[in-house]
């Protein structure tokens, strides 16, 4: 799920870091249609890209090659052309769409369902956010409230200011980390209201604003979560409308804000992480802060992009590109990290993966920071490492994985390398 470290080996170029050239119109829509909200669910490979887009005249699906659906009140059950929220689950196969007059669920090509507030439990018509939880669960957001809905049981459970730890029932954003490292198994909710943070994790609600913790404003517009490099605690990035980015890792809080750094206000409507933090204002430009150096650059320095950003994504599988969304169009920036079908024929160096430790041979020399990082087939990071000063061989401890292919790359400054490895005991 990013950018460029680096790794001064004199190989076939993988990746860079992001430049003029790797800001591409991806699609572009109407002047009379305007892009609300998307989910890109971009695979491993290049060919398995599908955009689900939320615009004011429906849903659009659209595929790299060369599907194209759309959905309107006219020709599926959606109750209203503005749709205000959109996600699709893990497997891909549900797509849960909000709109200003109540919830929808899609099982593409095979039957909608509608929800509002006369036939289900819903304390508003007005969908804010949506987050399909597990295979079992789905949050969604709303301007009266927080409503977990159970699909086995077709129930929904109501959370509000009256019964639970929030202090409005505003809902701005939900969040979750998507691939939690081995050995660790919480997976906990993050909901951003305009009053507040809260966390969940089961029955355990905690609660986060400016007077218990280093949120610099109490409206949260969006939430990202990934971990830390040691792969054991979460970091959370946070934008508030009005205080920038907080920053918080395991109990340590930190900020971005227009007096520390390079943004240009302190009201940050969007924010998504993996190795950089990409944040910016609807009705201002994109940043992209990198995590290692602490420096922004905006998007103004790549070809200008002609309307306001409605908002970014970076595909929870993998994280190779950043989608940027703006009224019109749908860009696509490479943040390429090698993890789908590499050229792996000029690499000198090996791996091999035993039992739990991950053994790297005849790797060249470099005097600069090395940074390790393992996937499994579906573009999950499996170890994260950084060394230098290294011998031409080194072994690291890895999480317990199960048998099969993992792509184990290196990077250095300018440059990536990837080679693929079995685990087969």
């Amino acid at each position: 799920m990013k950018q460029n470290y680096f790794v001064i080996f004199s190989f076939s170029l993988l990746a860079n870091s992001m430049n003029a050239q790797d800001l591409a119109l991806y699609r572009t829509f109407g002047e009379d249609t305007i892009v609300k909200c998307f989910d890109a669910t971009d695979g491993i490979y290049l060919s398995s890209t599908t955009i689900w887009a939320g615009t004011n005249k429906g849903v659009v699906s659209l595929s790299d090659w060369g599907g194209l659906s759309s959905f309107d009140s006219l020709n599926s059950p959606l109750p209203s052309n503005e749709i205000t929220a959109l996600d699709v689950s893990n497997d891909e196969t549900t797509i849960w769409v909000g709109t200003d007059k109540g919830l929808c669920r899609y099982y593409p090509g095979y039957m909608w369902a509608y929800f509002n507030t006369v036939n289900s439990s819903l304390p508003s018509d007005s969908i804010t956010c949506i987050l399909d939880f597990s295979n079992d669960s789905v949050w969604i957001g709303t301007k009266n409230g927080l409503v977990l809905y159970l699909t086995t049981q077709d129930t929904f459970l109501l959370f509000d200011t009256s019964n639970s730890l929030l202090r409005s029932n505003r809902i701005q954003c939900l969040e979750r980390y998507y691939f939690i490292p081995s050995g660790y198994s919480p997976e906990v909710l993050y909901v951003g209201t305009d009053s507040g943070m809260i966390s969940i994790l089961g029955s355990q609600w905690s609660l986060f604003i400016t007077s218990n913790s280093g949120l610099l404003c109490n409206d949260i517009r969006a939430i990202d979560v990934s971990f830390n490099s040691d792969l054991i605690h979460p970091s959370l990035w946070i934008a508030t409308y009005g205080g920038g980015v907080s920053h918080l890792v395991d109990t340590s809080w930190s900020s971005y804000t227009t007096s520390n750094s390079l943004i240009k206000k302190d009201s940050i409507d969007f924010i998504d992480d993996a190795f950089d933090v990409d944040c910016g204002s609807r009705d201002d430009s994109l940043y992209v802060l990198d995590s290692y150096s602490s420096n922004y650059f905006s998007v103004n320095q790549w070809p200008p992009i002609p309307h306001p950003i409605a908002s970014v994504s970076r595909h929870r599988a993998n994280g190779c590109w950043l989608w940027v969304s703006t009224e019109h169009e749908i860009y696509r920036a490479d943040r390429t990290e090698g993890i789908f079908q590499p050229d792996i024929s000029q690499v000198q160096w090996q791996a091999t993966i035993i039992r739990n430790q991950l053994y790297l041979f005849n790797l060249p020399s470099s005097q600069q920071f090395v940074t390790l990082t393992v996937y499994d087939v579906l573009g999950n990071l499996i170890l994260k490492r950084q060394f230098i000063d290294h011998s031409s061989s080194e072994n690291f401890e890895i999480p317990a994985i199960s048998n099969g292919i993992y792509l184990v790359t290196l990077r250095g400054e300018n440059q990536i390398e990837a080679v693929k490895t079995a685990k087969t005991e």
